[in-house]
């Protein structure tokens, strides 16, 4: 009988556990975080504490001894708010992915600010990043949120940036930002990967084909604007760089071409002659005659003292 106390107990709890893993709504979810994790967690373990304590009904409560029962068990407890809490954050994490991959809209915002607060234990040191961006919705109406981001998303983009989001209609305060690799590849189903050698030929000589849609299905963030007889492709999450000429040239730069020697293809290079300084920072021009085109590589240092690299592709 009293086996029978205690599993009913236990089901109550897995009952209820399960209870808020799906039914426990998104919004209610991102209106309280972690305080209702940390709520629902207790509740479930409250009746694992009641089947440790082999009660009937809550009758017994007046006259059971929990205290002790928690001293007892305080280990299995704690582990168990903790497990419970992590299932049930993952889980409503994993909810609101899908929701907004199903349901939500795509816009554009625009970073205001942004912070990160360092919180530290006496063994760990917690990070927590945070971006504010002013977005308006489908309905026209102007939203300033607040929302957190992981380090990779916060490190990539910057205070007046322009980026990409998107948002649940039904409330536009959930939202995911599509920046760093995880998210653009969630969200947008693209690799989100620098551009290659590859793609620059191909951009240079295939006349029909629609450069911006191409960028678009490689990595978020381009954007596009004309100068003179010139079409102007900026990635500045990624920082690259493309200009198409309509004289059949093009240029590009972006981190990739640091290391020239590798992003051009070795055994398509007839010839090499440079022209580089002999100092310490390796500044001029690299000229490669390939089996079909001829790429000019050029070091410089700006106005800024930065170093900066190009690559200018165009046909024999």
């Amino acid at each position: 009988m009293m086996k029978n106390n205690s599993l009913k107990w236990y089901l109550i709890s897995i009952t209820l556990f399960i209870f808020f893993l799906f039914c426990t709504t998104i919004n209610l979810y991102h209106t309280y975080g972690y305080i209702l994790i940390i709520t629902e967690s207790i509740i479930c373990v409250f009746f694992i504490i009641l089947g440790l304590n082999k009660l009937k009904d809550f009758n017994e409560l007046l006259y059971s001894n929990l205290g002790e029962t928690i001293s007892n068990n305080s280990y299995l407890l704690i582990a168990s708010i903790l497990i419970s809490g992590i299932i049930l954050s993952f889980t409503l994490e994993k909810r609101t992915d899908n929701e907004i991959i199903a349901n939500g809209i795509f816009t554009k915002a625009i970073i205001t600010d942004g912070h990160m607060e360092v919180s530290k234990s006496v063994k760990r040191t917690f990070t927590s990043y945070e971006l504010n961006i002013v977005f308006n919705s489908k309905d026209g109406q102007e939203h300033n949120i607040l929302t957190k981001v992981d380090k990779e998303v916060y490190e990539s983009l910057s205070k007046n940036l322009s980026v990409e989001i998107k948002y649940l209609p039904s409330n536009p305060a959930i939202l995911k930002i599509i920046s760093g690799n995880s998210n653009v590849q969630k969200f947008k189903n693209i690799t989100n990967r620098n551009v290659t050698f590859f793609d620059l030929e191909k951009i240079l000589k295939s006349k029909n084909l629609d450069i911006e849609n191409y960028l678009n299905k490689i990595s978020n963030g381009w954007e596009i604007r004309k100068k003179d007889s010139s079409i102007i492709y900026e990635n500045i999450i990624k920082n690259e760089i493309i200009i198409v000429s309509s004289e059949n040239w093009l240029m590009y730069s972006g981190s990739e071409i640091s290391d020239i020697e590798n992003f051009i293809p070795s055994e398509r290079i007839i010839i090499k002659s440079d022209s580089i300084a002999k100092n310490k920072v390796k500044i001029g021009t690299v000229n490669f005659e390939l089996d079909n085109l001829i790429a000019i590589y050029k070091t410089s240092i700006n106005d800024k003292m930065n170093i900066e690299n190009s690559l200018i592709i165009k046909s024999k």
